[in-house]
């Protein structure tokens, strides 16, 4: 993506993206409360209730048939980090780490959101770490976000804080504009960079931001022969939050679920 055009926004996106933003959060936060409640769960359940509910909010699930994909949103489970089916019929186990990547466009503005959940109780203390550390750097490099900053500032801040906490930090994958029906568009975000390098932010920009951590040192990835799934060689988390800036400059984050990875302990 490096060299491609980047597409400033108006406020007319950032009207349908916040109404794509409250589906893809309402699902997030029922998800949530399967994760936390359900006595039996599978991975199909999510899948079944996030295509009803973006059908019943006017909205079109944006990752369904993106490029062949065959499921609704991403769910992707223990060492898958990214891109799993979530029209699977496999049914989690009590401490499964699982990633759910939702994405739902409305009148061609997207809203892109990932969180890893835990289902049931944790088996470790360490996969409680992981996700707070990998939703904290998500946070604090949006809190950096302002007209006028290197975009380079997101990518040393993931990279920093996850190494200073003990964790390997992806760098095969990373975020990504946003534009009308246009999932990944120019600027690639990397998840290690220097603060001084890349674009400068500017009113109208529409990006995704999505750190991705794993246990241990080795970050090494692979994709499945499904094409599509993306493994680890131990667990990791992935966030993800979508964020405009309006005209004047003001920052929006447009997926605010408000969940904390932290509700897990």
């Amino acid at each position: 993506m490096h060299g491609e055009l980047i597409s400033l926004k108006d406020n007319d996106w950032l009207k349908r993206q916040k109404v794509a933003g409250q589906v893809v959060s309402s699902i997030h936060r029922e998800i949530f409360n399967m994760m936390k409640g359900s006595a039996s769960l599978f991975l199909s359940d999510l899948d079944t209730l996030a295509k009803d509910l973006i059908s019943k909010n006017s909205c079109i699930p944006t990752f369904y048939k993106y490029k062949g994909f065959p499921s609704t949103i991403c769910t992707s489970l223990n060492k898958e980090l990214v891109h799993g089916f979530s029209n699977r019929k496999i049914k989690l186990d009590p401490g499964d780490v699982v990633k759910v990547d939702i994405g739902a466009t409305f009148e061609g503005a997207i809203a892109d959101c990932a969180f890893t959940y835990i289902y049931g109780k944790a088996k470790s203390q360490k996969h409680l770490e992981l996700l707070i550390s990998c939703q904290d750097s998500l946070n604090s490099s949006i809190s950096l976000l302002k007209p006028g900053v290197k975009i380079g500032v997101i990518g040393n801040l993931i990279f920093n804080k996850g190494m200073s906490d003990g964790f390997g930090v992806i760098t095969d994958y990373g975020g990504h504009g946003l534009d009308y029906n246009s999932l990944h568009s120019a600027p690639f975000i990397s998840n290690k960079s220097r603060e001084d390098e890349g674009i400068t932010i500017q009113p109208g920009l529409s990006i995704a931001i999505e750190p991705m951590f794993v246990l241990g040192k080795n970050t090494r990835t692979r994709v499945m022969v499904d094409k599509w799934t993306v493994m680890t060689v131990d667990i990791g988390a992935h966030f993800e939050h979508s964020v405009t800036f309006d005209k004047d400059g003001n920052r929006h984050v447009i997926s605010d679920h408000q969940l904390n990875a932290k509700d897990f302990c």
